[in-house]
């Protein structure tokens, strides 16, 4: 058992913590088990943290400091692709946050997003606020890309929601997923095939919906998915 009082043990809690809280999701998570994960005692989270719910901030503001370097290209590169290319791509980079496995920083962020999306916490929505802000505008910004100047800002927002949705909730539905479509291959080696069929049924479900002509693309010719997928470059 290490000493509680020393400076690393705070850092070993915190990485105990990490993990526990991916595993097992913020209200489930027990000090007992991070602390013997940590080969700490339990009153050490009380001298470092003072309770359960200041490390599970700490978790979360070490865990997505980062966050916002995962945002897809918006210079120079992101502009050289067509708009329907950077949409599929900003959605296999949410999907891969999401999806990603281990222990590692990947992993355990993509599992504390995915517990965020079953238990909201007041501690995410504050700290995530600098780079959720920022993604959202860029989220929203492409689906204009897709439906068109004529649409107004609820179209537009309604039609990010319907992308997020899919997006947020494909990590939790993984298990049933798996059983009642065993041909589709599950993350982590299906991510790409996952991301290119959410941009495509997105794209084609905002361009049928909208009502507005899209290079050739409007309410009076459904989308084709052989168009779309050809468009985005599936391989």
């Amino acid at each position: 058992m290490i000493d509680s009082n020393l400076p690393e043990t705070r850092d070993l809690l915190l990485s105990a913590a990490a993990r526990v809280f991916a595993q097992r999701g913020f209200h489930a998570a027990t000090i007992r088990q991070i602390c013997e994960l940590a080969g700490a005692n339990v009153a050490s989270i009380n001298y470092h943290f003072g309770d359960k719910q200041n490390l599970y901030r700490e978790v979360l503001a070490s865990t997505f400091a980062g966050l916002a370097e995962l945002a897809p290209p918006d210079g120079a590169s992101g502009r050289m692709l067509s708009a329907v290319e950077r949409f599929r791509v900003l959605v296999e980079t949410m999907v891969r946050l999401l999806h990603a496995e281990g222990d590692g920083a990947d992993g355990v962020r993509g599992r504390l997003l995915a517990w965020e999306v079953l238990e909201p916490s007041a501690e995410m929505a504050e700290l995530a606020r600098p780079w959720l802000e920022p993604a959202a505008r860029h989220l929203l910004g492409e689906v204009r890309e897709q439906v068109g100047p004529d649409a107004d800002e609820r179209t537009i927002q309604a039609c990010g929601l319907m992308v997020l949705v899919q997006i947020l909730f494909s990590p939790l539905c993984r298990g049933a997923a798996s059983k009642l479509f065993p041909e589709l291959s599950p993350p982590p080696t299906g991510i790409e095939p996952m991301a290119n069929d959410i941009a495509r049924l997105s794209i084609a479900a905002m361009h049928a919906d909208v009502g507005v002509e899209r290079d050739g693309i409007g309410p009076s010719r459904a989308v084709d998915a052989a168009d779309t997928e050809t468009e985005i470059h599936l391989l």
